[in-house]
């Protein structure tokens, strides 16, 4: 039998998540942008700000999705991918020399924040597990130059070491909450096969019911008169019962005797069957 899959639990979740980590997002995305216009100084403006809404365009993207949308997923990937290569670009957006005294952070590195997670919740494990330390070493190598502040030892590895703690937590937050969600859709899936499994063999049983019925009600009935014929009439009419029920079998074997099906039966299995699925979905016939 085709493996039933259930997705209920998995697609709120993950709609949830989404939701949560867009949310978040807008609030980092102001954050950045307010960095980027106070750094606009030291920046090429024509390609700044064309990197700049880039960012903000895959953000708005991926916001519009999970609020309004189909809660793509594959748009936090082409974030998260984006975000790689702003910080690539970084060096050629540089105009101007940068405060080297160790207090200065490129605008980009609150882009990273919501990069991380999204590669997260995006990537196969162990691609983001390379994205978020590949990423992490890139953005610490950047703020060891001139080009990202020139920060000392101490605050590279206190910043490495925290965003790990911090986005990793959240990250892995998220992950256990779809992971809950998977194995509640795995319960859902082997319950909906249980009870597939049973309606076969209910379903079985009323059939067999339905043919011992047959054979008692025709079959034995016109065998009975047979037996029993001792006129003319008896023996056509034993004939005519005979006819009739090798006629009503024939119909059995080929698939064609039908019994009544009612529309209320068939919404109430409908209505049970779905709320086996989710105990939440609320239903009414009338």
């Amino acid at each position: 039998m085709q493996t039933i899959r259930s997705t209920f639990a998995t697609a709120r979740v993950n709609k949830l998540i989404g939701r949560a980590f867009s949310a978040a997002a807008v609030l980092l995305t102001a954050e950045s942008t307010l960095n980027f216009l106070g750094q606009l100084k030291y920046l090429s403006d024509l390609y700044a700000w064309l990197v700049a809404i880039g960012l903000w365009s895959t953000t708005a993207t991926f916001f519009y999705s999970f609020w309004f949308g189909a809660a793509r997923y594959r748009y936090l990937r082409i974030h998260a991918i984006y975000v790689i290569g702003l910080v690539f670009v970084w060096p050629l957006l540089v105009n101007e020399p940068l405060p080297t005294d160790g207090s200065f952070y490129p605008w980009i590195w609150w882009s990273t924040d919501t990069a991380w997670i999204a590669a997260a919740l995006s990537f196969r494990r162990r691609w983001a597990i390379v994205y978020f330390f590949g990423l992490n070493l890139i953005i610490q190598i950047i703020f060891s130059t001139a080009l990202g502040g020139s920060h000392g030892p101490v605050a590279l590895i206190t910043d490495y070491w925290f965003t790990i703690l911090t986005n990793g937590t959240a990250s892995v937050i998220a992950l256990l909450l779809r992971a809950a969600a998977e194995r509640t859709d795995a319960a859902n899936a082997e319950a909906i096969e249980s009870a597939i499994l049973q309606a076969k063999a209910e379903a079985s049983s009323r059939e067999q019911q339905r043919m011992d019925a047959l054979v008692h009600d025709r079959v034995l009935t016109a065998l009975i008169s047979a037996a029993n014929a001792s006129s003319q009439a008896e023996v056509k009419s034993a004939a005519d019962l005979a006819e009739s029920a090798i006629t009503k079998l024939n119909e059995v074997a080929r698939g064609e005797a039908k019994g009544p099906v009612f529309t209320e039966d068939l919404f109430s299995s409908i209505i049970t069957a779905t709320q086996q699925i989710d105990p939440g979905l609320s239903a009414s016939i009338s």
